[in-house]
């Protein structure tokens, strides 16, 4: 899906610009950001972005779907089977493990 992508062209306390989607309640005013143009995706948005200004950030707000999903996948694909509760394979009720956290 495209969406269309600007810049903020004021930095952040970190130094970064902020790369915003249309729409984005967080997008600054006409005069205070830079038209990207259309994308597929954040990334290309962020290349595109650097151009302009070498650090270049994702807002954290518009495009957060993008990095959530993003975390899970890496979070799934990074889980040791080993390490994974049998209380919470076998459901046991939530009382009988808090009496067990706290003894």
């Amino acid at each position: 899906m495209t969406e269309e992508y600007f810049i903020s062209t004021s930095p952040r306390i970190s130094g970064s610009h902020t790369v915003h989607k249309h729409g984005c309640p967080f997008l600054p005013d006409p005069g205070k950001r830079i038209p990207l143009g259309i994308f597929q995706s954040a990334k290309e948005a962020i290349m595109e972005g650097r151009g302009f200004f070498r650090r270049a950030e994702r807002c954290p707000f518009c495009s957060k779907e993008h990095s959530e999903t993003e975390n899970r996948v890496i979070a799934v694909n990074q889980i040791n089977p080993e390490l994974i509760s049998t209380a919470r394979i076998q459901k046991t009720a939530w009382l009988d493990l808090m009496f067990c956290s706290l003894s």
